[in-house]
């Protein structure tokens, strides 16, 4: 993990020297922090995850197997695309979704293919990106598309399920995708910005351009930098649950989340949140608990400031949890509405749910 921020280039603190609590906490050190609030964990290692993740360690973790949680998976499938609904209702925003056939979603992360089959049902178009085998069959025998690679993957166009599902190709299975220009131009940028040399010029240029960053000044700095023309963007919708922090490279993750989504496309995302009461009020139990193959954290105003940055709008958040009982304080002792109603108002919770809209190029 670099010294230095991904998003800002920026040099990063001691996580102690922003949050005191941790000074004498065992494992403080492992954490650092940037400018904006962003905690990357510096010997995090990704994980290989087949089938021991989705049946044993789920099962630790939650009591039952992936696939026996089903119901309780498919609620919070449904629980999430509504909730995407009515904030588009309640903002006034416009989506472009126009496609005949249905609005593009793209699900990073995909697993069994669970939230895949509520969107469907909803009227998408779906396909899923998943890394484990395992996961990848039990979604392909219910009929899903599911592109097995990572996320960050520079093969990601190559495949013809994403390029039918993004409009761009009808070209029969088992040929390659052409890329596009503007495909062949990101993919390019990506792997330039991926030298620390280069990506560090590209940062620290719009970073000096205001004290509080990133701004929308900043932010079109850096796409000036990057040399990559607007484009139309792929896909509607783009949904990651318990996804991204999974990334070693944060950087490259969120830009492609933008390159990839139309503007006025949405991401929602489900996120693990500093912002909640495990890490002000149980510094320790945090960082004993954190789990190793996670790059980086954030807060509801972090993530915020990144989005911006990446030419994405916060419009919706809500904690996706509630945990009265590890709080610290009198809040501990208040009515569970009551408390519910404060961290709803807050975004408090050791969890959190997203919806950002991409904005005009």
């Amino acid at each position: 993990m670099p010294a230095f921020c991904q998003h800002t280039r920026k040099p990063l603190r001691p996580l102690s020297s922003i949050y005191p609590s941790f000074a004498t906490a065992p494992g403080s050190n492992d954490f650092a922090i940037s400018d904006d609030g962003v905690i990357y964990y510096l010997k995090a290692n990704s994980l290989d995850y087949g089938p021991e993740y989705f049946l044993e360690e789920y099962e630790n973790q939650y009591g039952k197997s992936y696939l026996e949680d089903e119901s309780n998976l498919r609620n919070m499938a449904r629980r999430r695309l509504e909730w995407m609904e009515e904030t588009i209702r309640a903002g006034n925003h416009i989506v472009p979704w126009d496609h005949p056939r249905g609005p593009a979603l793209l699900e990073i992360g995909s697993a069994a293919g669970f939230f895949l089959d509520e969107a469907r049902e909803r009227g998408f178009r779906t396909t899923g990106i998943e890394v484990s085998g395992f996961a990848s069959d039990f979604a392909e025998k219910r009929g899903h598309h599911i592109i097995r690679q990572s996320f960050l993957a520079s093969t990601l166009f190559q495949d013809h399920g994403f390029a039918e599902l993004a409009g761009k190709a009808n070209a029969p299975k088992g040929l390659d995708h052409t890329h596009s220009e503007d495909e062949q131009m990101i993919l390019e940028q990506e792997s330039k910005l991926s030298s620390q040399s280069e990506a560090r010029e590209a940062y620290t240029t719009p970073a000096q351009d205001s004290d509080r960053y990133p701004h929308s000044k900043a932010r079109k700095a850096y796409w000036a930098s990057a040399e990559v023309p607007p484009n139309q963007g792929f896909v509607d919708v783009i949904a990651a649950f318990y996804t991204l922090e999974h990334f070693s490279d944060q950087a490259l993750a969120f830009r492609r989340l933008s390159k990839l989504l139309k503007p006025g496309g949405l991401l929602l995302l489900a996120i693990p949140s500093y912002h909640g009461p495990v890490f002000h009020c149980s510094p320790a139990q945090w960082l004993q608990s954190h789990p190793q193959d996670h790059f980086a954290d954030y807060s509801p105003e972090s993530l915020a400031r990144t989005l911006d940055f990446y030419g994405m709008q916060q419009i919706g958040i809500r904690p996706a949890s509630f945990h009265k009982k590890r709080m610290c304080g009198w809040r501990r002792f208040l009515p569970d509405g009551l408390y519910r109603r404060w961290a709803n108002k807050e975004s408090y919770g050791d969890t959190m749910e997203v919806i950002a809209r991409k904005l005009d190029a």
